[in-house]
């Protein structure tokens, strides 16, 4: 993923980024193998932001920062995501 970000004399240049990706399809095995299937079923991962319960349908990103947190599908949210 190409990312931009300011050059030294502040001109656009693009930074390279790797991102690890979760598929929908697989995001219920992604939360088996990371023992997190369970809290998901009891509506109990949360968005970081807002704090809404994630589900299939709201599900925006995943990030791990000092363990799993979740975003959902708010463009608020996504916004505030750093």
């Amino acid at each position: 993923m190409w990312t931009p970000a300011l050059g030294r004399r502040g001109g656009l240049k693009l930074e390279r980024k790797e991102v690890n990706v979760v598929l929908l399809n697989d995001f219920e095995e992604f939360l088996k193998r990371n023992n997190l299937f369970e809290k998901y079923t009891a509506g109990e991962l949360k968005c970081h932001v807002c704090g809404k319960s994630i589900t299939s349908d709201n599900i925006a990103m995943i990030f791990n920062s000092d363990g799993y947190k979740f975003c959902c599908d708010n463009n608020d949210c996504i916004g505030n995501i750093k």
